[in-house]
Formats: C-alpha cells, structure tokens, sequence
C-alpha cells in the first residue's frame, strides 16, 4: 500500500487479495491492484483560518501513541485537537489548555484505531494547523 498527497488529493494504492477487498459500499475484486484518488475536503482542508506554524507529530507513522506539539498562541489558552480517519469519521476529541509562553507537548492516545491514514486538526482561537498521521 502506498500513500501520497498534494493540496487537492490524497492517493492510495495497492494490491488486493483473494476473494476481495470491501471499502464501504465498494467491492474490488481479488488479486489486482487499485488507485484511488480522494478529494474530501476533511483530507486536503485549506482553510481561510490564519496557519498555526510549529504543530508536530511523533512518531509519524505511529502505533500505540503519537505526541502533539503545539506552539503557545498570543491570546489564546485553549485549543481542540480533532483526529478524524480517512473518510472524515471522527475517531478523537480533546480540548487541551495551551500555556502561555512555552510550547504545550499532549501525547494523544491512538489506542483502539485501525491502521491507515487519519488527519488531525489543531485549532487555537482563530489558526488552524492540519497534519496527517500514519498508524500502523
């Protein structure tokens, strides 16, 4: 499986095997390849909020946990973390006080999700940062 990104779209491919592989509603048959174009607007967000510069991950790809580095924000003390999957689920929530003049390190809990591909958003007042996040 292999993942790729740009602005407007997230590819994925890979193999499938036998029988076949279901996603949803959409059934591929066994023992071929697929490419998959997605433009959902939770995956390639570009938002009119201002950025928020500094927002890290690590790991990325990660397994049982992944930490959240967010810089502080001049006159805000509270920020949302929302961690969706790849198709738009909401699988996190956590309202995190940030202190005021230091970077805030939360480690998010990725216990019971699946592995793929999963887009979190940090927003603090009016900025907005959005990483993806590979678990394994």
């Amino acid at each position: 499986m292999a993942v790729a990104a740009t602005k407007a779209r997230v590819y994925v491919s890979g193999n499938v095997g036998a029988p076949a592989a279901r996603f949803g509603e959409l059934t591929l048959p066994g023992s071929g390849g697929f490419l998959a174009a997605l433009a959902d607007p939770v995956l390639t967000s570009s938002t009119a909020a201002s950025p928020l510069p500094g927002v890290m991950l690590y790991p990325n790809p990660a397994h049982s946990s992944t930490t959240v580095v967010v810089p502080p924000v001049p006159g805000t003390s509270q920020a949302t973390l929302v961690l969706r999957d790849a198709m738009g689920r909401l699988v996190r929530f956590r309202a995190i006080t940030l202190p005021a003049a230091e970077a805030l390190r939360h480690e998010l809990s990725l216990a019971g999700l699946a592995p793929g591909l999963y887009v979190l958003q940090v927003q603090a007042g009016a900025r907005r940062a959005i990483r993806q996040l590979a678990v394994f």
